[in-house]
C-alpha cells in the first residue's frame, strides 16, 4: 500500500508565490496572498507598499518613535506583547493612509475617536 505522503503534489496544489510584486508570500491558490488582499481591500495598498512605508519611518512608530514590524499571521507576539506590532493607520471619514503606528498609538487615537478636542482635553487633566 502507498503512502498518500509520498505522492508528488499537482502542480494545482502546490503553493505559489503572491502575485503581487515584491510580495514573497506563499499562497495556496495562484493570486493575491491574504496580506496583499487585506491591504488592497482595506486600505488600498499592496503589502510591499505597507512595508515600504514603515521603511520610509526608519522601522519606527510615526508618533512615538518606538520600533515596529509587522506581525505575521498566526506567529507568536513577542515578549513585548502587541506594543511592537505595527499598524496601519487611516482616517475613518476618507481612508486616507497617515502612517504606520505602533499598537498602544493607534489604539489610544482610536479611544480618543480621532478627536483634537478631546486629546487636548486629556493633556489638560494630566497637566499639560
Amino acid at each position: 500500500m502507498q503512502n498518500d505522503l509520498s505522492k508528488p503534489l499537482k502542480k494545482r496544489d502546490r503553493p505559489h508565490q503572491c502575485k503581487e510584486a515584491g510580495c514573497e508570500e506563499m499562497t495556496d491558490r495562484r493570486s493575491d496572498c491574504y496580506k496583499c488582499n487585506h491591504n488592497k481591500k482595506k486600505y488600498g495598498i499592496t503589502t510591499p507598499q505597507r512595508d515600504d512605508l514603515l521603511e520610509a519611518q526608519n522601522g519606527c512608530c510615526a508618533i512615538c518613535d518606538t520600533p515596529v514590524q509587522f506581525k505575521r499571521a498566526g506567529k507568536e507576539v513577542s515578549k513585548q506583547g502587541w506594543t511592537k506590532s505595527a499598524a496601519v493607520d487611516h482616517c475613518h471619514a476618507t481612508n486616507k493612509i497617515r502612517g504606520i503606528l505602533c499598537f498602544r498609538c493607534n489604539t489610544t487615537l482610536g479611544h480618543v475617536e480621532e478627536s483634537a478636542g478631546l486629546l487636548h482635553k486629556l493633556k489638560q487633566y494630566i497637566g499639560g
